[in-house]
């Protein structure tokens, strides 16, 4: 260290606290000459697991040893500088190889990239997005609707979000309400209903109510305004990505920049009664984003150290002069859009999912979670079918939990999907599929394909008549053996065998005698528990169940990735089932393709006796 950087001193006074720190300078050159930077280097106790961090420091101690030195960050307006003042150099490598060490000399290096980038204002990229927030101080969070991202909203305006929860006065959660671009020439409103009603069901719709009456000149919001419910600010679109401003006057500069006439003006006019009594002024700023569209950052102004009880009465000069000196701080932005929110999913999933509709039959504890992962998979539209209400004991393997009580289970499910995607059509069909053939019609015609988690034989077999007579695909799921094994097969009429030809060999014996036995999977019947209302519950384990609906799942996912696979018939084991051909090992997926019966009467042809050709 000394030798490549003789300018850096060992802080004894920090050593003599159990601490490895270094202060001095490093110097960086570059065409306008050698310039001087000041900094503190500092070891953790977690090093090599924790890289050393580096500190802009505006001023170094004398002499040594100085136990009572402390230093003063110098925050710049620059990328990669965190809040605290410590500098971002090295991301995190998931793919680096165990063991490699990421030494203090290598990172000391990045921070001269860094100093002569920052002097230079070209500090790079870092990432897809520009995640501006992570540079500031951050004094809540906000959940950012799709319609604050519509490019027919132009050059500025009002936006307003509701409060939802917090902990703390400066750390809370937020979503957006409405929004309006009060500074252009064409006023275009948005609100946020539509995306963000459904996932947040506890938010009243007072709130919502108030917030689609503003554009008729509703008051309502003044008052949710004046009890902390809602909060109001300014937006503005700038031209470019900014750098993380640290002040008032950093954001009204920025302000200033954007090209716009009078947008600072405008900006104190419309946060006037903030500046002149509350803690806070609230400023959010638009900008193109890296990929395509736009990106956000949310921002308060601290303008006091609390509110007064009364407005003053402020000059201009004034109101300027209380949001320059107020110190920035950053809501953290969460864009609740279709491209952030599947962005974990890009080559794992089909994206042709999202124009798929599929009819979920039965949405209990295996069904739920069928249900569960096909939205995360961002599948376009889910019908769930389920008669049956939540009990208490549900919710110990259900997707749904105990708030959940005496609610039809299809919806207590469609309550927790949409909360993963919003933008997913979720529909409640909390009907008896027996009550008529219309009814399983109806589940089977408006999807692409179902999947059938029933369990129950008298359902199933009548989903198997109708899905063959309307030539729709069908996957059925269900957990064998307390759950410790599971089978999932595919129906595609005409091409895969349907539930009647898998009973049919079943019963052949020796006629198919090795197809049977792997077909066969003995039940444990010492699982049945108890009977509710003439239903057995069955004793099982979530994380059994969880693993058969992500094999099922799965399954699915790579069916819709191309041209079905041969494979239609496939068996689980977490433990040995004795005498089984398949299943005498452990965790393994076993498949295989099993034909349709020949003479079946509902998936095959009926034979040809006799040919009769007209003559007319």
């Amino acid at each position: 260290m000394e030798r490549s950087y003789p300018k850096l001193r060992l802080c004894t006074s920090a050593l003599e606290r159990g601490t490895l720190r270094y202060h001095g300078e490093i110097l960086v050159r570059g065409s306008g000459g050698t310039k001087r930077h000041k900094i503190v280097f500092t070891y953790p106790a977690t090093f090599p697991y924790q890289l050393p961090i580096v500190k802009p420091v505006e001023a170094l101690p004398e002499d040594e040893p100085h136990p009572d030195w402390k230093f003063v960050i110098l925050i710049r307006n620059a990328r990669h500088q965190m809040a605290s003042g410590a500098l971002c150099l090295i991301e995190p490598d998931p793919f680096r190889q165990s063991g490699e060490i990421i030494r203090g000399v290598d990172v000391l290096r990045r921070a001269e990239a860094w100093f002569f980038s920052a002097d230079n204002g070209t500090n790079p990229y870092d990432s897809p997005e520009a995640d501006i927030q992570a540079h500031m101080t951050i004094a809540a969070d906000i959940l950012v609707g799709p319609e604050f991202y519509d490019t027919d909203l132009r050059i500025g305006g009002v936006f307003y979000a509701g409060f939802i929860w917090g902990t703390g006065e400066r750390i809370g959660r937020y979503l957006t309400l409405a929004i309006s671009s009060d500074f252009s020439d064409l006023i275009v409103f948005h609100d946020s209903r539509k995306t963000l009603e459904r996932p947040f069901p506890w938010v009243s719709a007072d709130l919502w109510d108030a917030a689609q009456g503003i554009s008729q000149g509703d008051t309502r919001f003044n008052e949710l305004i004046k009890g902390g419910a809602v909060i109001r600010g300014v937006w503005w679109d700038l031209p470019q990505e900014p750098f993380p401003p640290r002040k008032g006057s950093d954001l009204l500069h920025l302000i200033r920049e954007s090209g716009y006439e009078n947008a600072v003006e405008r900006t104190l006019n419309e946060l006037g009664s903030d500046i002149s009594k509350e803690k806070y002024g609230f400023i959010a700023l638009r900008f193109p984003a890296r990929s395509d569209g736009f990106d956000w950052l949310f921002t308060g102004v601290q303008l006091r150290d609390k509110p007064l009880n009364e407005y003053l009465i402020l000059t201009s000069a004034q109101k300027r002069s209380v949001v320059e000196n107020g110190n920035g701080l950053a809501m953290r932005r969460h864009p609740l859009l279709p491209r952030s929110l599947t962005l974990r999913n890009k080559g794992r999933v089909p994206e042709t999912l999202t124009n798929k509709k599929v009819s979920i039959l039965g949405s209990g504890a295996l069904g739920s979670s069928v249900g569960e992962l096909l939205t995360k998979a961002d599948v376009g539209a889910i019908f769930i079918f389920d008669k049956d209400i939540m009990e208490v004991g549900n919710s110990i393997r259900h997707v749904a939990g105990v708030e959940s009580f005496g609610l039809p289970k299809a919806g207590a499910t469609a309550l927790k999907l949409v909360q993963h995607n919003p933008f997913s059509d979720i529909q409640v069909r909390p009907e008896d599929l027996l009550s008529s053939f219309e009814t399983l019609e109806s589940a089977l015609v408006e999807s692409d394909f179902a999947i059938s988690t029933m369990a129950d034989e008298s359902v199933e077999s009548a989903v198997n008549e109708v899905a063959t007579r309307m030539g729709r695909t069908v996957y059925y799921a269900r957990a064998l053996r307390g759950g410790a094994s599971g089978r999932i097969f595919r129906v595609i009429p005409g091409r895969d065998a349907c539930r009647y030809c898998l009973a049919h060999y079943i019963r052949q014996g020796e006629a198919q005698n090795e197809l049977s036995a792997w077909l066969d999977v003995p039940e444990d019947e010492d699982t049945v528990l108890a009977f509710e209302c003439g239903n057995p519950i069955i004793a099982s384990s979530g994380a059994d169940l969880s693993l058969i609906a992500s094999l099922a799942v799965r399954i699915v996912l790579d069916d819709m990735s191309g041209d079905f696979g041969a494979a239609n018939h496939w068996l689980w084991t977490t433990e040995k089932v004795e005498g089984h051909p398949a299943l005498g090992e452990a965790y393994k997926l076993h498949a295989r393709s099993v034909p349709p019966y020949q003479d079946c009467p509902f998936c095959s042809d009926p034979p040809v006796k006799k040919v009769l050709i007209s003559t007319q």
